[in-house]
């Protein structure tokens, strides 16, 4: 339904292990208050693993690289494929619930923090995601109205957010740096 028709080749369902070494996919790690050396998460057990994707996986752990998951943060900011979505589609993913607010956003749309008032979006609103999943961190920053979008990951949650802290740094590195600069490059394949 969404991997096949966006080419994400990487894609998978499920919390994503490899003890390996090295590793061949990513490994989340932990990071304790006041500590500097993150500690790799242990393996569990399937059952374990079933009871947490069947609680916290509304996305069903979808996995993937960073450059397939921006073809799919392309299409919830664009709808830029065919028919996949219609423009009316697209619009009600960004069209934010009524309700309280995080950080100055103007509400919780469907998959994204909706925010009008950030001078780098405009023309339009700016979409923010983030979340953890099995000590694993990212964020994502978009704006629709000049198809722009920033992604930071790191392979760490830290207790006293100091990766989540360093990843919004990073993230507003790139978006000072890059949100007004006329697109290039190639559509990722």
């Amino acid at each position: 339904e969404i991997f096949t028709p966006l080419r994400m080749t990487t894609a998978t369902l499920g919390i994503v292990y490899d003890d390996v070494v090295p590793p061949k996919a990513s490994i989340g790690h932990d990071l304790a208050a006041g500590e500097t050396v993150p500690v790799p998460r242990a393996a569990t057990s399937a059952n374990v693993n079933y009871h947490y994707e069947a609680s916290n996986g509304a996305g069903a752990y979808t996995a993937c690289t960073l450059q397939d998951w921006a073809k799919f943060l392309h299409l919830h900011m664009t709808s830029d494929i065919g028919d996949y979505l219609t423009a009316a589609t697209g619009a009600r993913l960004q069209q934010p619930f009524p309700g309280p607010a995080f950080s100055g956003a103007d509400g919780y749309a469907r998959g994204a923090y909706v925010y009008t008032n950030l001078s780098w979006a405009k023309p339009g609103n700016a979409l923010y995601h983030g979340g953890d999943v099995w000590g694993e961190d990212s964020i994502a920053w978009m704006s629709p109205g000049r198809d722009f979008i920033v992604v930071v990951y790191a392979n760490c949650h830290s207790a006293d957010s100091s990766a989540i802290l360093a990843m919004s740094d990073a993230a507003s590195l790139l978006i000072g740096r890059y949100a007004g600069a006329a697109a290039s490059g190639p559509w990722l394949e």
